[in-house]
């Protein structure tokens, strides 16, 4: 999938665009602007937001510093246990890089992985214990790799060999799995010790869907997939069978390269199932898992109305639901909102927090921290440059 065809898309739907329909005010968010830094590409703004009390923002921003300069086009995050995660690749390398923080920006380590391709990898947290995953440039491999605490060590061993495409990472008691596509076919293996194991194909042999995603749901693998005509969400079961847990009519669209790994995106918060996605006919939606159905959480179409946008994710916490985009229709607004968070409560959908920078954004990515309920927002800012942390 190339940027080509993404610039195609964007043009064949921004045809259909109408102005988006008026939302309530809500306080917003006060930004600190950070030191201006020159670049050619840049990963942006990572916010952490307080969901404490929904809606509220009005003590600004304050900054944690520049991640790296050197940033490809789109990267990943992750919070856990009170500590940022950010995975990237650096373009004067080509090496997957990961970095934490506390109260500075560190690199962890050298993980030693030349990467194929800008936007396929993906990053996971199992207790304490980080996973990356990424195809190698050499042999085009398909590479897992953990943090030991001082350096990291393939997780194995030799992969299998594959072409670039989204990555979907999860892990539970070291196992690691890994979704991705070979032909248009979705497939899952289990990488743990020394040895892969082939855990079939959850869509079959034909199905080629549009978009695919890959989570757990108390310790098993969940998948789901699905084109223009709707989506399934399977389980693994004993011996590598895949079963049909729920099925929608809501048709998945392709989203921005930029977004492999976590769109679409699968969500669990007090024992129900989520799942997120962007929809060509329907913008940003938000299922939840109701017997064999998953049903549109609020009105379906009511996030992101008839605005064009790209780089859905969501998350829930405390059975919140939030999702976030890059709203492409509101970058020319006088106050944009382009990065935009929208939060369901009070049986709607409405702002959470907006972004209000004058530039152009890309690549939004959201995420929750489980043990504080802390929100992240990250997206590439073409004018600032660098991968710049921003905290609320």
């Amino acid at each position: 999938m190339s940027l080509i065809n993404d610039a195609l898309r964007r043009a064949k739907q921004a045809q259909h665009e109408a102005p988006a329909p008026p939302v309530a005010p809500v306080p917003q968010l006060r930004p600190v602007e950070p030191a201006s830094q020159v670049a050619r590409h840049s990963l942006g703004l990572m916010l952490p937001l307080s969901l404490a009390a929904a809606g509220c923002g009005s003590h600004g921003w304050s900054s944690e510093g520049t991640v790296a300069k050197n940033v490809a086009l789109s990267g990943k995050i992750l919070a856990a246990n009170g500590t940022q995660y950010a995975a990237y690749v650096d373009i004067t390398t080509m090496k997957l890089t990961v970095a934490k923080y506390s109260g500075s920006w560190t690199t962890l380590g050298d993980t030693g992985l030349v990467v194929a391709d800008l936007y396929d990898f993906a990053m996971a947290i199992d207790g304490s214990t980080l996973y990356v995953a990424g195809i190698s440039s050499t042999g085009t491999q398909l590479t897992v790799l953990q943090y030991t605490g001082s350096a990291w060590a393939a997780v194995g061993g030799t992969g299998p060999v594959i072409s670039p495409t989204p990555l979907y990472l999860a892990i539970k008691s070291g196992v690691a799995y890994v979704a991705y596509q070979v032909s248009g076919i979705v497939h899952v293996q289990s990488a743990t010790g020394s040895a892969w194991t082939d855990l079939g194909t959850p869509a079959g042999t034909t199905a080629l869907p549009t978009a695919y995603g890959l989570g757990l749901v108390n310790g098993t693998p969940y998948a789901f997939w699905g084109d223009s005509t709707g989506g399934t969400l399977a389980s693994l079961g004993t011996g590598g069978t895949w079963t049909t847990v729920a099925t929608t009519t809501v048709g998945l669209g392709y989203d921005d390269s930029r977004c492999a790994g976590y769109s679409p995106t699968i969500s669990v918060s007090n024992g129900n199932v989520y799942v997120s996605y962007y929809s060509t006919s329907n913008g940003a939606v938000f299922l939840e898992q109701n017997g064999s159905s998953l049903n549109s959480v609020g009105t379906l179409g009511s996030i992101s109305g008839t605005d064009y946008i790209e780089c859905v994710s969501g998350t829930v916490y405390n059975g919140t639901p939030y999702v976030a985009f890059d709203d492409e229709s509101r970058d020319s607004d006088p106050q944009p909102k382009a990065a935009t968070v929208k939060v369901y409560q009070n049986s709607a959908w409405s702002l959470y927090a907006g972004y209000a920078s004058p530039n152009d954004i890309e690549a939004t990515m959201l995420t929750v921290d489980p043990s504080n309920g802390h929100l992240y927002l990250t997206y590439q800012d073409a004018t600032l440059g660098g991968m710049t942390v921003q905290v609320n």
